[in-house]
């Protein structure tokens, strides 16, 4: 006959090896379940879904076509519900199945120690090291756990298929990196002059007292004149007293910083070489060094052709580097950097839409990790991002073809996206005017196109086209948001001024003086500065008549976009830094 001690083994035993049985089963049940969900998720990618890829290629050859638009958007928003929901199952599969094995590691644990026995008899009244570890209500509280997980699972899986996904499970979590550090707020990012056409790349200053008269050949207006010791097309970036650009050849990369007061060069340092040589392919006029630098209030980052990119604090120390790959593009990598709460953002557009290897990633500005990466289904750019503000959220909007898509820049969830199809060769960058997004294109042998688009906000979703026009676009220069209307230039053509809320035309000039542009105008002080590739600078008056204030002559040959301060311009020229300003 067994004792009461034997029972009380062998019914926790029993119920342990039950609920590690149990919990073991519901594993496996979670595993498939992940796998079939992983499987779910390849085939309903929305960046990549061949159904959606399919009627975008259509959309570029009929790009009037409404009902196709329409269906575009309505089989869209069935994929990314699906591809969320899928999602969310497997998010929250990791969770259950990491519960589950917790399961499966206590119960087996108990039932091994019930499984043994105690090598002399027990004291009257004293249990087994077992049983006492576990108490009375040990297999009703096994039973329980075992319950318990598999109506937990049953409750989880299905209020996931209900809401298509939380949104905590359906984004990556953002690094914690920014919330520790002291970042700048917007009013000081908006004194500075962090990116490529200053704060969120909008081409608008605050800077006042600037500048409306110099000559870079006598001397007058110019305060300071320094040689760049590398060439490059990239522009100045600024950020307290502190300039920063960058230069490049073939086989050296360099980012340099002045001071902005004296034109002292304070450091410079060289970056990589991460990578073998860049491609010969890389286009002459756009050189190894064309994408502009972007500064977070705490750290620089640089970015160059064949990839390379890096990160430093602002006395010069470096903190990261690595290498991107050379882009399959003639051009290499010329989109500007963005930066944005502690981190770097790239807009990594190579290849064709149907070649997937574009991507847009997000890296930690303090430790060079990424924070999140998400595929884009365009062609090879050279546009760079805008940050805008929609009713208190950021969206970093790009723009390539045959999309224009807005991001989360926290997380890089996509929210909204546009088929544009401006063509391909894109160069130019959004603009943000009148609660309006601008696309623009003019490629060398195809039709100009203008496209206004609603970013959302109250009023609903983003992603609607507002107007579309094709009388004038840019090529190179990016169009400027100015009040309720958009300024869009063309490299060899002039300039058009248009509402931004209908697209109708307020003026179309050839501005005299002037010849080709590379550099994107920016709005200042009430004024429009624009510098042609001779380094003539046309000023405008911002209203809404076309009235010129002068024009005034760099004296040096000049691609790259001007950046402000109050009191001074800071331009690059083809071998010199400038500071123009008026000493105040």
């Amino acid at each position: 006959m067994s004792s009461p001690t034997e029972n009380r083994d062998s019914k926790v035993y029993r119920a342990s090896f039950a609920s590690a049985v149990i919990a073991g089963a519901f594993c496996l049940t979670v595993l498939a379940a992940m796998v079939v969900d992983e499987v779910r998720i390849s085939r309903l990618d929305p960046l990549n879904s061949p159904e959606l890829l399919a009627m975008e290629k259509k959309l570029v050859t009929d790009p009037k076509n409404e009902s196709l638009k329409q269906e575009i958007r309505k089989t869209d928003q069935g994929v990314r519900q699906q591809f969320a929901a899928s999602r969310a199952r497997t998010q929250m599969g990791r969770y259950l199945l990491l519960v589950g094995v917790a399961v499966v590691l206590l119960s087996g644990g108990l039932a091994v120690a019930a499984r043994k026995r105690p090598s002399l008899p027990p004291k009257a009244g004293v249990l087994p090291p077992a049983v006492a570890q576990v108490g009375g209500g040990a297999v009703k509280g096994l039973w329980f756990m075992g319950v318990l997980v598999a109506v937990l699972a049953v409750a989880a899986f299905v209020s996931v298929e209900l809401a298509g996904g939380p949104a905590w499970m359906t984004k990556p979590h953002a690094s914690e990196t920014a919330a520790a550090e002291n970042l700048p707020g917007e009013a000081e990012l908006a004194r500075n002059w962090p990116m490529f056409r200053g704060p969120g790349g909008l081409g608008v200053s605050s800077a006042k007292n600037v500048p409306i008269r110099w000559d870079g050949k006598t001397g007058e207006g110019v305060l300071w004149k320094v040689p760049v010791p590398l060439g490059g097309g990239s522009s100045p970036i600024i950020w307290g007293n502190r300039v920063f650009v960058t230069g490049a050849t073939k086989d050296a990369r360099g980012v340099f910083c002045f001071d902005a007061t004296s034109g002292k060069l304070l450091w410079q340092r060289a970056v990589g070489p991460q990578s073998p040589p860049s491609s010969e392919s890389i286009a002459n006029f756009a050189g190894f060094a064309a994408p502009t630098p972007a500064t977070d209030g705490l750290r620089v980052y640089a970015i160059f052709a064949n990839g390379d990119i890096a990160g430093f604090d602002l006395a010069g120390k470096p903190l990261w580097s690595m290498n991107l790959g050379n882009a399959d593009s003639s051009y290499g990598i010329s989109s500007s950097l963005t930066a944005w709460r502690g981190r770097v953002i790239v807009q990594y557009d190579q290849g064709s839409a149907s070649d997937r290897k574009s991507s847009l990633i997000a890296i930690d500005g303090a430790t060079g990790e990424n924070a999140w990466v998400v595929p884009r289904p365009v062609d090879a750019s050279w546009t760079s991002p805008i940050l805008i503000d929609v009713g208190g959220q950021k969206q970093l909007v790009t723009s390539a073809n045959p999309l224009t898509i807005a991001y989360d820049p926290a997380d890089g969830s996509e929210l909204w996206r546009t088929p544009s199809a401006l063509g391909k060769d894109l160069a130019t960058s959004p603009a943000f005017a009148g609660g309006v997004v601008m696309v623009a294109s003019k490629a060398e042998g195809s039709d100009a196109k203008c496209v206004g688009i609603s970013p959302g906000g109250p009023a609903g979703p983003g992603g609607h086209i507002v107007w579309t026009g094709e009388k004038f676009a840019a090529d190179v220069p990016s169009p400027l948001g100015i009040g309720d209307d958009f300024l869009v230039v063309h490299s060899k053509e002039g300039a058009l001024r248009c509402d931004s809320k209908t697209g109708k035309e307020v003026w179309t000039k050839t501005i005299d003086g002037l010849g080709d542009i590379y550099s994107s105008p920016v709005l200042a002080d009430g004024r429009v500065y624009l510098f042609d590739q001779q380094g003539n600078c046309a000023i405008l008056k911002a209203t809404r008549e076309f009235t010129r204030v002068g024009t005034c002559a760099l004296g040096e040959a000049c691609s790259t976009t001007p950046a402000f301060l109050d009191g001074r311009i800071f331009v690059r020229g083809e071998k010199n830094l400038y500071c123009i300003g008026t000493g105040q």
